[in-house]
This record gives C-alpha cells, structure tokens and sequence, in this order.
C-alpha cells in the first residue's frame, strides 16, 4: 500500500459534472473531513470491513443504466475525476486530456497498465466501444442522454489515446465525464444482458468488486489484491484498505440512526435536519456537505401571468429574510448567497442583492398600483397578488410565506407527490416551484434558464437579452470568459427577480469513531479504513 505525497491535477476546460446521487450522495466538504473518525489512528489499517446505511434501494448496480440513484461502490470508474467542492479535474483513467477550440472534439490519453477485474486491458477502443454503447443504449441510459446530447462519435487514435466528437459545442463533456453514469466497463460487460449488468454482473477498473447482491435489502463488494493505480484525487495507491464494504438499503431515517447508534453501520448517509439532532455526541461524528449547483429556491414559471411584472419579482426577492430562514435550520445549512451555491465552479456571490428589505418592496407595490385589500392580500385590476407554489418537501416555505404576507404577497402551498412533478410542470398550473439541481458547473444556468426542460424556467421572453449570456457558457472553452458569463447571468437572475434563493443543501453524513479516511468531498470509501482492524 503505498500513501500519496500530493496529488496530481490538471488543468481543464470546466463543465457541466453530472453529479448524479451515483457520487455517495454528491457532497462537497472542507478539507477538515479527512480528520472524520476517532482521530486516535493517524496511520491507514489494512484489513477488516464496514457497513454503510444509505437512504435508498438502488435499481441498477450498473452505473450506466442508472435512472435516479445507486452508490459508488468503488467498481467502475471515470475518464476524469472532479473535486466536488471547487469543480478541479484530476487523473482518473486518463493522465491528460484536451478540447478543440470550438468544444466539438474531446481528447483523452489514457494511464498505462490498468486494467478490468476480468482480467482484459483497459485501451482506447473499449472506452470508444463504451461511448458508442452508451449513445445506441438511449432512454435505458437516461443519465447519459444530457451529456451526450449531440454526440458524433468515438474513436481510438492508438492504444491509449481515445477522441470523443460532438456536432455542436459542448463545453461541459469534459467534466460530465467524471460523472459515474459515463464510467468505463469492459467489453465483455458491455455484451451481456441489461437486466445482468443492473444486477451487477459487470466488470469495472476499480478497487472493488461485486460479491453479492439482495435485491431491495443490501450489496457486498470486496477488494482487489491486484488494484494497483488510483485515481489523483485518492490519498494512497494500490488496494483499497478494506477487505469488503456492505452497503444497507435503509430508506426510513430514523431507521438508519438507530442502525448507526447500535452499531450495525460504521456510517449513514442522508442525516435530516431532524435526525441530525439526536446523533449522539460521544462515539459519533457528523460530517456536512454543501452541495454544488442551483441552490434550493424558488423556480418561477415564465408564464405565470402576475411573475410578467418585475416589480413583483424583485419585491418578493427583498420580501425574504433569508437570515431567519437560516437561522430555523440546523448549522449545517448555509444561506443561499447566489443562484449557485458557494461550492460551485463559477459562482459569485451576490449578497448585496438579496438583502432583506421589506419597507421598499411594500413601497414599490404601492407606486406600481397594487392596493393591500383588507385580507392583508394585494389587489390590481382584480386581480389578488396570490402564488401558486408547489413543492415536493416543504422544507422552510411556511417561513417564507409568512415573510411575503407583510407585503401583502400570497403564497397558496401545494405539495406534490413526484410521480405528479412532470404532469403538473408541464401543464403550467403554477406560479413557483420549489427545486434545487445537483452539479458542479456554471452550465446548470443554461439549463435551467434558457431550455424548455420539465423542471426549467425559459426566460427567453422575461429577459431575451440575457440568453445569449447563457448560451456562452456552453459553447465557449475559455474558462475565464465562461466565468464571466456565469457572474452575469447570477446577478441578472437575481437582480430581476428571475430566481428567488433560499439556502445550500447540504449532504450530513453520520460516522462512528473508528471509521477513518473518509471525505466526502470526494465522495467514495477507496481511502477509509477501520481503526484497530
């Protein structure tokens, strides 16, 4: 087992990083989350096992064809690696990587030496053959569909050097490619039947391999002996430290926490704001993660007849006090101080415009003519200042809505069970929507802002000018003209009242002492050991 003296990074073009739950739940932490265990063993242990509590029951064990989630068991993985908290691209199964000046054309020379736990070679033609794979798959790879939208075609330049071609730009590959859903299996793999590979029949470059697997209930994988690269983010090479790691499908919370407290589990994951408070503070750690992307907040539909007025929108942006509405959580949630959240490539913080000012919303709805009618609602042409929002977890909306109701703003919740979220967006019946996007690029702008989507806000027709703002942050790969743009897109959204934020997600896991070498800023279990194993 050899320990890493620093690691290795390159430089890259940003993009769009697909951070599917696939990630152990997509979490970006500081660098303090190495320290996470009893903080009694400062040197790795090789042997013994842990079990782990997610919140889930994942449908396919093959990262491929994953529809929602699955964790990363340690079997496949990617081109590329990305630091969740800052969007960085280190080595994964490539050394190095490069993009044509118009972002059409994609570059990969891969590492020497590695190799399939079916024994076969990892070589440019069957990462072509995975992409090729990927694009014939369609809907039964659904994650693959965004980052491979316009996809031409892969080639292999020689052995260990792989092109990926796309007819229009597309920026964000280069980062999509550390997502799980375009991880690399053998070819082999690649022929056998979908309903084998979702039941893990599948071989993978990485520390780990499938031993059993129980459908709705649990998934064992243990080490390989002869795993020896690792990708540039990990803080050792070779084996993983631990002999086999067990994954429980545990989707009630409160189920987890007592499977952590009675030491089933060494971690859980999906620690809720309720929960969080009954860890025990002896014999256990907490660990929080701000999640990168679009920050949780309210998603205005572009049709909404009262949201056409902007003096409406930017009065319901003053008309929240996000200070209060931070200070209802627990300490693990940050105020949302842009579009993006802080730990997003990209974001700029736009504090000074999301200041809580009451007095000249009120003001501003006055001069524009809507009158405060005696139920405290105001009234213009007839017409009641009341929204529609619907939701899927209330989270903290009752706050806000009775933050909006001292201006006279209405806000008429409706929560919505998710298999209703796609009928219910498309039909339009509503004036806000509750959401927040996982990823770690500035693109998520673009897609939430300038497509037609379900779950999008077109403001083509609300702010035309800003379109092609965000339209540059795909087709360009200067890093520093792509953050530009993405400064001004947030401030616009903002400041016009495109965008309503509320607060960062965060991803709380939950560990015991002894569990060490976890991060969960780079999101596997490659580095963890188990003191006195």
């Amino acid at each position: 087992m050899k320990s890493k003296s620093s690691t290795v990074r390159r430089s890259a073009l940003s993009g769009i990083a697909l951070i599917t739950a696939f990630s152990l739940l997509t979490a970006c932490s500081s660098e303090s989350a190495a320290d996470n265990g009893a903080g009694e063993s400062t040197e790795p242990v090789e042997g013994g096992s842990a079990s782990i509590g997610i919140s889930y029951a994942p449908t396919t064990l093959d990262p491929q064809l994953v529809v929602s989630y699955a964790p990363d068991l340690g079997v496949v993985e990617t081109l590329v690696r990305q630091d969740k908290q800052n969007g960085t691209l280190t080595e994964g199964l490539a050394s190095s990587w490069s993009a044509s000046d118009d972002a059409t054309s994609f570059t990969f020379v891969l590492r020497p030496g590695i190799t399939f736990s079916d024994g076969s070679p990892l070589d440019a033609t069957v990462v072509a053959e995975n992409f090729n794979s990927l694009q014939a798959l369609g809907p039964q790879a659904p994650a693959s569909r965004g980052p491979l939208t316009g996809y031409a075609g892969a080639e292999a330049i020689d052995d260990l050097t792989v092109r990926i071609d796309f007819t229009a730009p597309t920026a964000g590959f280069l980062s999509a490619t550390a997502s799980p859903s375009l991880g690399i299996i053998s070819r082999e793999s690649l022929s056998k039947p979908l309903d084998s590979r979702r039941a893990g029949d599948i071989s993978g470059t990485g520390p780990f391999v499938i031993e059993s697997y129980s459908p709705g209930e649990s998934v064992e994988v243990r080490k390989r002996p002869d795993y020896d690269w690792a990708p540039g983010d990990a803080t050792h090479t070779g084996a993983a430290y631990l002999d086999t790691v067990t994954w429980n499908f545990l989707p009630e919370s409160a189920t987890r926490l007592g499977a952590l407290t009675s030491g089933q589990v060494d971690l859980i994951t999906e620690v809720d704001a309720d929960t969080e408070v009954q860890v025990p503070q002896d014999g256990f750690w907490l660990d929080s993660a701000s999640q990168p992307g679009l920050v949780n907040g309210l998603v205005l539909n572009p049709k909404s007849p009262i949201l056409q007025d902007e003096v409406v929108r930017t009065a319901i942006q003053r008309g929240i006090d996000r200070t209060e509405v931070i200070a209802a959580l627990t300490p693990n949630y940050l105020q949302a101080t842009s579009v993006l959240s802080s730990t997003t490539l990209g974001y700029a913080d736009q504090s000074d415009l999301l200041g809580h000012d009451p007095e000249s919303a009120a003001d501003d709805l006055d001069r524009a003519g809507w009158v405060l009618g005696d139920d405290g609602v105001r009234v213009k042409d007839g017409t009641r200042l009341s929204l529609d929002v619907v939701y899927g977890n209330i989270r903290n909306l009752e706050l806000i809505k009775q933050q909006l109701s001292d201006i006279g703003v209405e806000l008429v919740l409706q929560s919505i069970d998710p298999a209703q979220v796609a009928e219910i967006l498309t039909s339009g019946r509503f004036d806000l929507f509750l959401r927040q996007v996982g990823t770690n690029d500035p693109d998520v702008l673009r897609s939430i802002f300038a497509t037609d989507t379900v779950g999008s806000s077109n403001i083509s027709q609300l702010a035309p000018d800003l379109v092609p703002v965000l339209e540059s942050i795909r087709s360009t790969t200067d890093s520093d003209a792509r953050t530009a743009a993405a400064a001004q897109a947030q401030q616009a959204l903002v400041e016009r009242g495109l965008f309503f934020p509320d607060f960062e997600n965060p991803n709380v896991y939950a560990g015991a002492d002894g569990l060490e070498g976890f991060r969960s800023r780079q999101g596997f279990v490659y580095d963890v050991w188990k003191a006195g194993s």
